[in-house]
């Protein structure tokens, strides 16, 4: 089953034209970036540890690579499909977005906790769509983390038998004057928001009937709730 909701999707025709032009900028974009990054990859191997330039050839590839993942967002954005519906298991969603983060999370000193609960009713949602809208949040969520910190993943039901899933971080806090800005693009506070993911991430989940919300956690952290309607 195929879910259309006319006042999120652009008309086909708009829809091709704007997908036409974001592909093309983005190739025109990407290829001298790419040589760019190995440039500057190459220039730093050659720069011995202990010189202040190697550190700048750091940062600047760095740099490179944000925009690299930028320009990916934004191909992914404009190449969102209707969803394809059909019954999945939230759960299993969560265990395949947490492996293709597992490495990250190591590599950042983030510890993870997964309390999901057994048994949950499948829903009818486009599995790859979420997935993908999974993964904008929690690399998002790790992004405010530089430092390590702890992500808390929970999945369970409402008093009214839907189905939540909340995501928990000790990133960094925002300003409540972001708050309501959160989930607009290129948006970025402090390590968060920072490029479409999380734009990315709402509209998914609203093309396939949920509803996303964000709140802090004090003065560091957040926890985004997600709550997906009972068939």
């Amino acid at each position: 089953m195929v879910m259309k909701n006319p006042k999120e999707i652009i008309p086909d025709a708009h829809q091709s034209m704007v997908k036409e032009l974001v592909d093309g900028f983005v190739h025109e974009v990407k290829n001298p970036l790419t040589s760019i990054g190995v440039a500057l990859r190459a220039l730093r191997e050659k720069t011995p540890q202990g010189d202040p330039n190697r550190q700048l050839l750091e940062q600047m590839d760095e740099q490179v690579g944000t925009i690299n993942r930028a320009l990916s967002d934004l191909l992914d954005f404009t190449r969102l499909s209707p969803p394809e519906a059909m019954p999945t298991g939230i759960n299993n969603v969560l265990d395949q977005v947490l492996d293709r983060i597992r490495s990250e999370c190591g590599r950042r000193a983030v510890k993870v906790e997964k309390h999901l609960t057994d048994n949950l009713h499948p829903i009818e949602i486009d599995g790859r769509q979420t997935e993908l809208a999974f993964l904008h949040l929690l690399l998002d969520m790790l992004e405010a983390m530089p430092n390590g910190g702890d992500l808390v993943i929970r999945s369970g039901l409402d008093p009214d038998g839907q189905i939540v899933v909340e995501m928990e971080d000790t990133g960094f806090s925002i300003q409540d004057i972001h708050l309501e800005r959160l989930f607009k693009p290129f948006l970025s506070t402090r390590g968060r928001g920072a490029g479409i993911g999380l734009s990315m991430a709402k509209r998914i989940i609203e093309l396939n009937r949920g509803l996303i919300r964000a709140q802090k956690r004090g003065e560091e952290g957040m926890t985004f709730s997600i709550v997906f309607p009972s068939p």
